[in-house]
């Protein structure tokens, strides 16, 4: 658009001068207007890397937390198959008749309890 500012400036008869000062003058207007828009650009591609950024910060972290919480899970199956073997021995020994009853009803409370208790902490971490 310069060069044809300037054309259309000298072509109205004005000097040269007038004519190269008005073609530097809608040069620096074009120069300014492509520098903001780069700047635009590259503010908005700024903001988008930092939204990444954060979003994969958080991932990571609820990435760690799962992990932290999935390291317990084989000490508690273990607890429970514990308990279970516990049951079953007390069932096929028959452990001093009434007693080996009360054996067998307190691994089933241990179970129980073991599983209250984690659906317990499952459902705060949840809220």
């Amino acid at each position: 658009p310069a060069p044809v500012a300037a054309g259309v400036v000298a072509q109205g008869g004005a000097a040269p001068l007038l004519a190269s000062q008005v073609a530097s003058a809608v040069a620096a207007a074009q120069a300014a207007y492509s520098l903001t828009v780069a700047e635009y650009q590259l503010a908005r591609a700024t903001e988008s890397v930092a939204a990444k950024s954060r979003t994969a910060a958080v991932a990571d972290a609820y990435s760690k937390q799962a992990r932290k919480a999935n390291a317990r899970v084989p000490y508690f199956n273990a607890v429970a198959a514990l308990a279970c073997g516990a049951c079953a021995l007390a069932v096929e020994v028959k452990v001093l008749g009434a007693f080996g009853a009360k054996v067998l009803g307190l691994g089933f409370v241990l179970v129980a309890a073991a599983a209250v208790r984690s659906a317990a902490r499952f459902r705060s971490r949840a809220r």
